[in-house]
């Protein structure tokens, strides 16, 4: 039947290479058939091609459609593409910006779609997809200040949301470890060096164990034992007072906590709870082993 409908088409297009209509019914019997080229070839002339009623509308539509064919394709450079050329072009509608802020997201384009969430919430600030949008934009940006923010407002108009509530526990906790954060008193600084630390020690035990890996075996070289003796050598230096006046230091010990938490991902795998926070803490700050 499939090859029935193309033939039916494919002679209405001969008779009509521009026409919108036909040039998407094709596009989309091609994403059936898995053609994915002549499918993307086909919804392209459906975008520029002629339309009775409504034709921006209608090229907003096909191009919207293209996209998300192209993010379940795993083509996700193309569809960015797709969704920057439609987000140009869009109405001041809070719904429709935040569905393509949300397919960027999927493409890994933050900016552009927090771009397209700030507009929504310029004009419905409690739409909470828009604020989860935008949290979670944040939150991928390494801005775990304002994810916190959007995140927590998510949250505030509906409590049922347990992706966003794990982001925002896991910016929370960011933000609490932090120790690099401005305007933090000495004292709190080194106290946050120092849970991160012990969190680090006690979550390298923990992998090491389930390894089935001796710390403390002498000569040993694999990663887990190598920053082990580090932890060993470096603790007795690791106090309060110390720490807070002793800038030096301090980074020392977080880069040792960084390369702790980075080993036991590769060994023992995604971490969670502070554990993450840490290695996303990490990442913000270059630190950790590559």
């Amino acid at each position: 039947r499939q090859e029935e409908a193309r033939a039916y088409l494919l002679s209405l297009w001969e008779e009509e290479p521009g026409n919108g209509t036909v040039n998407l019914e094709l596009g989309r019997l091609a994403v059936k058939q898995g053609r994915v080229l002549d499918a993307q070839r086909y919804y392209h002339n459906a975008i520029y091609g002629e339309w009775g009623n409504d034709p921006v509308q209608q090229r907003r539509e096909v191009r919207l459609e293209l996209a998300e064919f192209l993010i379940k394709g795993g083509e996700l450079a193309q569809a960015e593409s797709e969704l920057i050329g439609l987000s140009a072009d869009l109405p001041p509608d809070p719904e429709m910006q935040t569905h393509v802020g949300t397919l960027l997201l999927r493409t890994a384009d933050y900016n552009a779609a927090l771009g397209l969430f700030k507009k929504a919430l310029d004009i419905q600030p409690h739409l909470v997809d828009a604020l989860a949008g935008a949290g979670q934009a944040y939150f991928k940006l390494n801005d775990f200040r304002n994810a916190n923010t959007y995140l927590g407002r998510a949250l505030a108009e509906n409590p049922q949301l347990p992706q966003v509530e794990r982001m925002l526990e896991t910016s929370r906790s960011i933000l609490d470890v932090d120790p690099f954060r401005r305007r933090l008193a000495p004292r709190e600084r080194a106290r946050r060096a120092l849970v991160a630390f012990s969190q680090a020690t006690t979550r390298l035990q923990s992998c090491a164990e389930r390894r089935g890996v001796d710390l403390a075996a002498p000569g040993g070289d694999i990663e887990l034992q190598s920053v082990y003796a580090q932890a060993i050598k470096l603790k007795p230096q690791l106090r309060e007072q110390t720490l807070g006046r002793d800038t030096d230091l301090l980074m020392t010990a977080m880069d040792l906590v960084f390369d702790i938490e980075k080993v036991c991902e590769r060994e023992c795998g995604a971490p969670q709870g502070l554990d993450l926070a840490l290695v996303l803490l990490a990442e913000t700050q270059g630190g950790g082993r590559p």
